[in-house]
């Protein structure tokens, strides 16, 4: 059976964009950049021409459609786009923004830290997922993860201990463990996908990534700013018991 997860999991991985989809409320963090003034009326991924004034960017794996509402941690600022595009492909980058979009924000060169919240969820394009045979292996056995429970990206339960510091939050296991394995690929050796218990009547069931084992609140929160250099923004989460 685990062998059969991994399996799943190898393949869901390879999709070009991934499986993974969203829903409205999920957060993930990250490095954001914005487009060289050079792609302008360029094509994009989607089969739009890219426009540097509009509201729009680029993600490796949310559909197109989809709009997300994105935070500037540094001065508070955010700004609403529309991913109509594939990247970033640069390491350890999760956003590239159009120029008018980044300037909303305050990004005016490089790359910096951004949070990103789905505000409406897009459709995902079966032209994106032309592997049929991976597709129908993951269709026969969606990915399940028990609450109360941790797990590593390749979706192998763990106990880890201490204090964490979470970078993103969503309500499908798929997307969360993509969003691990991807972090990992990164360079992060330690994440999880953390399933909290006691949600509530009626509240959908969610899915945190988080980093690192650590011994004390102190210990964790001493190291943000060092995730936060790599383009992820955090905060403190206690490590389910």
């Amino acid at each position: 059976m685990k062998k059969l997860l991994a399996l799943k999991l190898f393949l869901f991985l390879l999709l070009p964009g991934g499986m993974a989809q969203t829903k409205k409320g999920e957060i993930q963090s990250g490095r954001a950049s914005f487009y060289s003034d050079a792609f302008h009326g360029r094509r994009t991924a989607s089969g739009e021409r890219f426009d540097k004034r509009a509201m729009t960017a680029a993600h490796r794996w949310l559909p197109f459609g989809t709009v997300v509402k994105v935070t500037n941690p540094a001065n508070g600022k955010s700004v609403y786009v529309r991913i109509n595009d594939r990247g970033p492909h640069r390491r350890n980058r999760i956003l590239d923004l159009s120029r008018a979009a980044a300037q909303k924000i305050g990004i005016k060169g490089g790359a910096q830290p951004v949070i990103i919240q789905t505000v409406y969820p897009g459709k995902p394009s079966p032209a994106e997922r032309p592997d049929t045979m991976a597709v129908s292996l993951l269709a026969d056995e969606p990915t399940t993860l028990d609450a109360g429970m941790s797990y590593l990206p390749t979706g192998k339960a763990c106990r880890p201990k201490g204090y964490a510091l979470q970078v993103a939050s969503y309500y499908s296991p798929a997307s969360a463990l993509y969003d691990a394995a991807s972090l990992r690929s990164a360079g992060i050796r330690d994440v999880y996908v953390q399933v909290p218990c006691g949600e509530g009547s009626g509240a959908e069931q969610h899915y945190r990534v988080v980093v690192g084992q650590y011994k004390s609140r102190a210990h964790a929160l001493a190291q943000q700013a060092s995730l936060a250099k790599m383009g992820y923004a955090s905060f403190l989460q206690a490590h389910l018991q």
